[in-house]
C-alpha cells in the first residue's frame, strides 16, 4: 500500500522560515547582553514650533543617573546606559530591547539658544525644550541711532 502524504509548501516554508528566525535573533540578543561595547541609538522625535525646539527620545528603563545632556556649539549629544537589571545573571531565552551604553548627537539650528536648555524624564521619556532665540528689533532714535 501507498502512503500518500500533504504537501503544503507555502506553509511549510512559513513555519522553516520561522524557527530560522527565532534562532538568529537568540544569537543576536546573546551578543548584545554580554558585550558591553555593543551600543544603541534609542529612538528620538524632533519637533520644531514657533517658539521652541522639542526633542523626545525613548528610553524606558533608563535611571535619571545615568544620563548626561551636553551641548558643544550647535551639538546636543545624549549619553546614558541601559542595565539589564535584576536579572543579570538568569539565563537569557529573549530579547529584544537593547542594553549597554547609548550616544545620540543632534544638530541644533542657528535660530535656538541652547544657554536656556530644560530636561526631564518622565515614563521612559527624555523631553528636551531647547527655547527659539528672542529676535531683537532694532529701534531708531531721534538722531538715527540703533538702540
Amino acid at each position: 500500500m501507498v502512503k500518500v502524504q500533504s504537501i503544503h509548501p507555502v506553509e511549510d516554508l512559513a513555519s522553516v522560515r520561522l524557527v530560522r528566525t527565532d534562532q538568529w535573533f537568540a544569537g543576536v540578543s546573546q551578543r548584545r547582553v554580554q558585550s558591553d561595547t555593543a551600543g544603541f541609538s534609542p529612538p528620538a522625535n524632533i519637533f520644531i514650533g514657533d517658539e521652541e525646539m522639542a526633542v523626545m527620545v525613548d528610553l524606558p528603563g533608563v535611571d535619571r543617573e545615568s544620563l548626561q545632556v551636553k551641548v558643544e556649539g550647535r551639538k546636543l549629544t545624549i549619553d546614558g546606559r541601559r542595565l539589564v537589571g535584576p536579572w543579570q545573571k538568569a539565563r537569557l531565552r529573549h530579547i529584544e530591547w537593547p542594553y549597554g551604553d547609548f550616544s545620540r548627537t543632534f544638530l541644533l539650528p542657528e535660530d535656538v539658544d541652547p544657554t536656556r536648555i530644560s530636561a526631564e524624564l518622565n515614563d521612559g521619556i527624555l523631553l528636551l525644550r531647547v527655547p527659539k532665540r528672542r529676535r531683537r528689533i532694532p529701534v531708531r532714535t531721534g538722531e538715527g541711532n540703533h538702540v
